[in-house]
Formats: C-alpha cells, structure tokens, sequence
C-alpha cells in the first residue's frame, strides 16, 4: 500500500540503536533507480525497516511511498528492528546497542538468566561471534573510550581489548603498591617506580639505560598527565628529550 511520506515517522528505538548515515548516496541511487523496496511500518505508521530509505525520500521531495505494515507488539520491536538489520554494515558502537535493547527484551520476559548464556544467544540475533561480543563488551565496561577508536578504524577489536586488559592491569599494580616496590638480588636492584624522579640513585651510578618510551597517545601508565599523554605530538617529543637528556647527564651518560 502507499502512505503519505508526511504520515510516516522513525520508530525511536532506531533512533536510539543506529546512526542514519550516508543519505546522500542513498538519494541518489533512489533518484536513479526508484525505491526497490517497500517501508515496513508497523501500526503506528512508524517505520521499523527502511529508516535511512525514509531520509532519503523527504531529502528528494517525493509524497507517497509504497509501505508494508506489520502489526508489532512493542515489547518485541527491539528483535524486529536487529533482524531487520542484520544484514547491515554496523558500528560498534551500533552493536553494543543491539545487545543492550535486547537482553532488556530477555530480561523482561523470561527474569533473571546467566548473562554469559544469554551473550551466547543473542550474538546469533545480531550476527556477530560470541567471542567478539565479549571483547566489545569486556571494553565497553572498562574503557568505553576504546570504542570510538575502533569505529575510526584507528585500533581493531583485538588490539582495543589487549589495550584494556593492560590498562587494567596497570591500574591494578598502581592500587596494590602503595609505596616503591624494590626486589634486590646481587646482581641487580629493581625499582617498580617511575622513572619521572629517580632520587634512590646516586649520580653516575649508571652505565647503561635500556628503555621503551611510552608512545603517543596510545597507552596511559597514569590517570592525570604523564608521558606519552600531551596534547600534541611536538609537546611529547619535547618532554621525551627533556626526561632522557636529564636522566642521560644524572647517570654520567653525558
């Protein structure tokens, strides 16, 4: 059947879940080629599958569009929109949002499950491999930062969680030692510190340093500031030559 395109609006749990992008293109290719596909509206004249096509429809100006309706109960329209768009290239950030609308629909209707059995099932609802959905998940609750990282395509799923696994286990070794940590053996000492203020060491106590800077912007050893988190590449170039010129003469490397 064909509606009035000023009837019909977005379902907001779309809204909520995906992001509409790419309408442009979109509208171009309906300008071209027609639309290929009906709406499908439930019986609120709310669009559940077709939102970006929607988008696209108004951006060209037309007035009818052919529509499906289904008759939905809301309590299980979140399922209905992710199968919808399960065949859908998505974000991370999309997918995490899936999971989360619906295990509130588990939730609901069958109480209080294993959430490791109810990741196992709903990963197959959203198409993605269990194992995936707990690293996402697993980074989300710890370091949500990360996802938009790995949207930008500036760190994969894997490395994000290796990331936040380290980032854990940093803060972790920071909370159990409340002072400097000193092993000593007769060959070698080791301080669990720092190396910003070294005033355990006497002055040319050192013949050899060996190191791994922190690199820029990618790891965080503490919570405000430190090395390796400036605000600009050449202030962290800066400080990198500052600490190892100071450190270099204190140990008579200079």
């Amino acid at each position: 059947m064909k509606l009035k395109v000023s009837e019909l609006s977005h379902h907001p749990l779309n809204q909520e879940i995906y992001d509409l992008s790419n309408i442009d293109d979109l509208a171009n290719s309906i300008q071209e080629m027609g639309v290929l596909q009906p709406l499908v509206i439930n019986q609120f004249n709310q669009v559940v599958s077709g939102n970006r096509r929607l988008c696209a429809i108004r951006q060209l100006g037309l007035e009818e569009v052919e529509c499906e309706l289904v008759q939905i109960d809301e309590n299980l329209v979140a399922k209905y929109l992710v199968h919808y768009n399960k065949q859908r290239v998505k974000t991370c950030k999309e997918i995490l949002k899936e999971y989360e609308v619906l295990r509130l629909v588990v939730l609901r209707n069958n109480g209080k499950r294993n959430d490791i059995r109810v990741r196992e099932t709903l990963s197959v609802e959203i198409g993605i491999s269990n194992s995936q959905l707990g690293k996402l998940l697993f980074i989300q609750k710890e370091h949500p930062e990360l996802i938009a990282l790995i949207d930008r395509e500036i760190l994969t799923v894997a490395q994000a969680y290796l990331q936040t696994k380290r980032l854990n286990n940093e803060w972790k070794s920071r909370q159990t030692s409340s002072r400097v940590s000193i092993k000593e053996r007769s060959d070698f000492i080791f301080h669990n510190k720092s190396s910003e203020k070294m005033i355990e060491l006497e002055d040319g106590s050192v013949q050899t340093i060996f190191t791994s800077p922190p690199y820029f912007n990618k790891r965080r050893y503490i919570e405000n500031g430190g090395l390796g988190n400036e605000s600009s590449s050449n202030e962290y170039v800066d400080n990198l030559v500052s600490h190892y010129c100071f450190h270099s003469s204190h140990c008579g490397m200079l």
